[in-house]
């Protein structure tokens, strides 16, 4: 099994929903690249544990098939922006919110 470490929330709330079901995960490396875990993925060193997010080219190509995991107990994942009041407006933040919120619109899809 391929999970990210503590640095990618992912990886911890995994980690905890496997430990309430009393399964212990030995880690044998750690790494926060979404890239190498996709990578070991492909060479079908293990099955890869992850959102969409970082996987759309892998999916879209065919190398990997994202099959979603239904779990009640994971806590939910929630992405936030943060930043100036809308007193002093920032152009990249707004830029940065569009492009995220298309990516999520094609996630859907």
């Amino acid at each position: 099994m391929i999970l990210s470490d503590a640095s990618l929330t992912l990886g911890t709330s995994v980690g905890e929903a496997f430990g309430r079901g009393g399964i212990d995960l030995t880690r044998r490396a750690r790494t926060n690249s979404i890239g190498l875990m996709i990578a070991l993925s492909r060479r079908g060193l293990g099955m890869l544990l992850q959102t969409r997010i970082g996987l759309e080219r892998a999916l879209a190509q065919g190398d990997l098939v994202f099959l979603p995991v239904a779990d009640a107990k994971l806590p939910p994942r929630r992405l936030v922006l943060i930043g100036r009041p809308k007193s002093q407006p920032c152009e990249v933040m707004g830029a940065l919110a569009d492009s995220l919120g298309r990516a999520v619109d094609r996630l859907s899809t």
